[in-house]
């Protein structure tokens, strides 16, 4: 996740990933999202949940932001 705003590669990995996820039914969670671009961006891609800085300082428990609830 960190690089696909920079690297089309990296972003077309990601986006292959979640169209295969959601083909299948299966929920996404992307990991390291550090800044609102990224965070729009994944939710642009139609991943279901969001981890990292930007989200949430880490924590015991696992803290996620369901995408959808953004609006």
């Amino acid at each position: 996740m960190r690089n696909m705003l920079n690297d089309r590669k990296d972003m077309a990995f990601v986006k292959t990933l979640a169209i295969l996820a959601a083909e299948f039914g299966i929920q996404t969670i992307a990991e390291y999202i550090e800044d609102e671009d990224l965070l729009k961006a994944v939710h642009a891609l139609g991943i279901d949940y969001a981890q990292g800085y930007h989200t949430g300082r880490p924590m015991p428990e696992l803290s996620t932001c369901k995408l959808s609830e953004l609006g």
